[in-house]
């Protein structure tokens, strides 16, 4: 098998794995934090939810929900600036 074959059967097997979670946890800011939860995110997370679990796990979701349009008038306002 090669390389690339072995990292897209492991991504399938943890999608699998995230997807039986969702059924019986829930998906999104909703979902249970369980120790199976933990054990997912130690074997590693699908390239394919990747985006959407850091930003519900990180809180990133609620802080955007809560401040909308922040991120956004800072890109507006750092436009046409040199930034290290």
């Amino acid at each position: 098998m090669r390389n690339a074959d072995h990292i897209n059967a492991k991504e399938t097997v943890k999608e699998h794995l995230w997807s039986v979670h969702f059924t019986e946890f829930g998906r999104g800011v909703c979902m249970y934090r369980t120790p199976k939860t933990k054990e997912l995110i130690m074997k590693g997370i699908p390239e394919s939810y990747r985006g959407e679990i850091w930003m519900i796990y990180s809180g990133a979701i609620i802080e955007m929900a809560n401040h909308a349009g922040y991120y956004k008038s800072i890109l507006d306002n750092c436009m046409g600036k040199c930034s290290l």
